[in-house]
């Protein structure tokens, strides 16, 4: 991850935005998707959103929440872990990634 001196220093390169969505039938899921190659110690990964709808037996929480990386030059992985089991649940996350010069 890029400190913010670093970041600060220079202008904005490049800036990509999507939505990762899938389907959870079971506590724990993950979904990669390819981005246009990156400096990842020039870049700033920011969650913008998310929302979930289905059926579940308990309201969301922070635990729910999904959580996005970037995993190597070219690919974001967005990862939840469900609090409860039974639930099934569809989710979009929006990300915007940010690179710097």
């Amino acid at each position: 991850m890029a400190s913010l001196n670093s970041l600060l220093s220079g202008g904005v390169k490049s800036v990509q935005r999507g939505d990762i969505t899938f389907a959870w039938n079971s506590t724990s899921s993950t979904s990669v998707v390819n981005i246009v190659p990156v400096n990842p110690s020039k870049s700033l990964l920011i969650t913008t959103g998310w929302t979930s709808s289905g059926a579940m037996n308990s309201p969301n929480n922070a635990a729910d929440q999904p959580r996005i990386d970037l995993i190597n030059t070219s690919q974001i992985q967005a990862t939840r872990v469900r609090s409860n089991s039974s639930a099934s649940v569809n989710t979009d996350i929006s990300w915007q990634l940010v690179e710097y010069y």
